[in-house]
């Protein structure tokens, strides 16, 4: 399970850490942030087997991508209004979980799951770590969501749209 992003409350790492309390899984967490001894802490009290590997480099983001059997968004608060790791992940073929927030929810749903609270999170990670076939089924619309709706064209006629109403 991958987690990329600041360590930082509004991110919603406490959740999806305490969401792994009972998955046998590996937690690997990407990034810094003011709150990263706090969640480290979290993770040791709740027995999560997680590996805080701080800042990475892009290649090596993208090969942690690609080895990921799912990333995780659990961001708590508007201030997290996309999210382009979702789209990082999803064109990796890695099945994304999100929160259900306005504009994260929307890309999350085009290549993986939504949840509202920390127990449905629990559910995904449960359905998506033992389900091969859900796993590459997501990945797979994932990968083909990005290649439609995030190229530099569709992006570009999009704008243009929003421009001339």
């Amino acid at each position: 399970v991958l987690y990329a992003g600041r360590l930082v409350e509004y991110k919603g790492l406490s959740i999806l850490i305490r969401a792994m309390k009972n998955i046998r899984a590996q937690l690997v967490v990407l990034g810094e942030g003011e709150d990263r001894q706090r969640f480290e802490e979290l993770a040791r009290h709740c027995g999560v087997r997680a590996e805080f590997r701080g800042q990475v480099s892009d290649g090596e983001l993208k090969d942690w991508l690609k080895k990921a059997r799912v990333l995780v968004l659990p961001a708590q608060s508007r201030l997290e209004a996309f999210g382009i790791i979702l789209l990082e992940a999803m064109a990796c073929k890695t099945p994304v979980i999100a929160s259900n927030l306005p504009g994260v929810a929307e890309v999350a749903r085009n290549g993986g799951l939504v949840f509202e609270d920390e127990e449905e999170l629990f559910l995904h990670l449960t359905h998506i770590l033992g389900d091969d076939a859900l796993a590459t089924e997501l990945g797979r619309r994932g990968r083909s969501s990005v290649e439609l709706n995030y190229n530099w064209e569709s992006v570009l006629d999009t704008l243009e749209a929003l421009y001339n109403r």
